[in-house]
């Protein structure tokens, strides 16, 4: 395989009736269809061996963890929308096959490197590239993330991914989707907006915000004064949500988009 590397192509690229690219369309089951419009932070591109790898990065103020769960749950579909819409450009418009090859979250920071005695400016560095390191959902290659870090020998300073002796990427330290494991989030992503689209549709709004442990769906939300949910009124009640196991989510994934 011809060496390359992934590199910047589009910031902000917005995706609507008068953006950069077309909105997704979402056909409902009624035959109405949805508009989804966004706009993506960073787009990266590696064009090789007559495909082209695409990257999607998002930017937040605050430390933002991928969990495959909360794909699930419909609480982290924004980079799959994003990917999916991006992929269907490609396809239509530049007749050219697209690969997922990872989405990440960059936490726009300034660190602080608090220690209890004097170190060296290289471990300074260090500790910096640590903190800002991208986290999210990498194609499960290793040449190709391999790619995304140049400097990479073992464990990457820029993603979060290692690779282990035999050569292939530890599942331990990444979050890591085969080729077509990111071909079933797309289609389930898109099952979850049908899902969620008829039912507001129909007239389906009532408040039922999520519930995980101590972390609740209303922690920032900005409508509560709108909403007044509170459990002391009767038929108000959290909707609970576990974390499950990656192998448990890609189950129940592939028997929902499977029906």
């Amino acid at each position: 395989m011809k060496r390359g590397k992934f590199v910047p192509r589009a910031y902000e690229l917005s995706f609507g009736e008068s953006g950069d690219i077309p909105p997704i369309s979402i056909k409902l089951h009624s035959g109405e269809e949805v508009s989804l419009i966004g706009r993506v932070d960073r787009i990266d591109l590696l064009e090789q061996d007559s495909v082209v790898y695409l990257r999607i990065i998002d930017y937040k103020s605050g430390t933002k963890e991928f969990k495959l769960s909360d794909i699930y749950y419909g609480f982290q579909m924004q980079l799959l929308i994003y990917l999916d819409a991006i992929l269907a450009e490609l396809d239509e418009k530049f007749n050219k096959e697209g690969i997922p090859g990872g989405i990440l979250y960059f936490k726009l920071d300034d660190p602080i490197i608090k220690t209890e005695g004097n170190i060296s400016d290289s471990e300074i560095e260090k500790r910096i590239l640590k903190s800002l390191r991208m986290n999210g959902l990498l194609l499960n290659d290793p040449e190709i993330i391999k790619q995304m870090d140049s400097e990479m020998e073992k464990t990457s300073d820029i993603i979060c991914a290692s690779i282990k002796k035999d050569g292939n990427l530890s599942k331990v330290q990444s979050s890591l989707a085969t080729r077509e494991q990111f071909e079933l989030l797309r289609k389930y992503v898109r099952s979850t907006i049908v899902d969620l689209s008829e039912k507001i549709l129909e007239g389906n709004i009532e408040a039922v915000p999520y519930k995980n442990k101590s972390k609740t769906g209303c922690s920032y939300c900005i409508y509560s004064a709108i909403c007044q949910f509170d459990t002391s009124i009767k038929g108000n009640e959290y909707k609970i949500t576990k974390d499950k196991k990656d192998e448990e989510v890609w189950k129940d994934i592939e028997r929902k988009v499977g029906k």
